[in-house]
């Protein structure tokens, strides 16, 4: 399995859903709401860049200015739920680079007995600051898209964790993007899903997200 480190931004996230929507004038607005919601929402935004800024400044201030490295972040990987068990090896590294910060990243996937797919992914910016603002202005702008092809909505589940979902209704898939601590980054990514439920579920239940905002 290849992973695929989310450090998809806000803007090429809404370049995608624009060129994904021009076929229908219903969905092209969709696209033009989100950058209007995007404005409506830019204190939000503001905000919650500068709560990130000051929570990595803290973490320097006490010398935590490595990333996790990733056999320990390999722990925050479930190892079996709801029927769906480790398919091939875990992966994942550690990048240090001076001047721009440090982080690691792992994968896993799982599969259950109808061959149904689960991919995880989990990322440790720590005071790799720029890859994580990017991310971190698509979780404050609130912003939600429904048209024929998906749903994206973004959720707040605790002061720590935030994110979006995305349940692409064609495919019959479904994925959930969360935010830690102004640090982690988790995607959970499943097929044959009718809803967000599970992805949730995964995101909130079995990846012991309270343990990693503690870090």
């Amino acid at each position: 399995m290849r992973i695929v480190i989310q450090l998809t931004t806000f803007f090429s996230l809404l370049f995608f859903v624009a060129s994904c929507s021009c076929e229908k004038y219903n969905e092209a607005k969709n696209a033009v709401n989100l950058v209007k919601n995007l404005a409506k929402n830019a204190e939000n935004i503001q905000e919650s860049m500068e709560d990130a800024n000051n929570r990595m400044e803290e973490r320097k201030k006490r010398g935590d200015t490595i990333a996790i490295h990733y056999e320990q972040l390999a722990e925050y990987l479930p190892e079996s739920f709801a029927g769906y068990e480790k398919h091939g090896d875990m992966e994942g590294g550690t990048t240090t680079t001076p001047g721009f910060g440090s982080y690691s990243n792992v994968g896993q996937e799982y599969l259950n007995a109808d061959g149904d797919k689960v991919d995880i992914n989990i990322v440790d910016y720590n005071t790799a600051f720029a890859m994580y603002t990017t991310i971190m202005a698509a979780y404050a702008s609130g912003f939600e898209i429904d048209n024929t092809n998906e749903h994206i909505k973004g959720f707040d589940y605790s002061d720590e964790v935030k994110g979006w979902t995305v349940l692409r209704k064609k495919d019959h898939s479904a994925e959930a993007y969360a935010g830690v601590s102004d640090r982690f980054h988790i995607t959970v990514q499943a097929d044959n899903q009718k809803n967000i439920d599970f992805v949730m579920d995964v995101i909130t239940k079995e990846i012991p997200v309270d343990r990693l905002a503690k870090q």
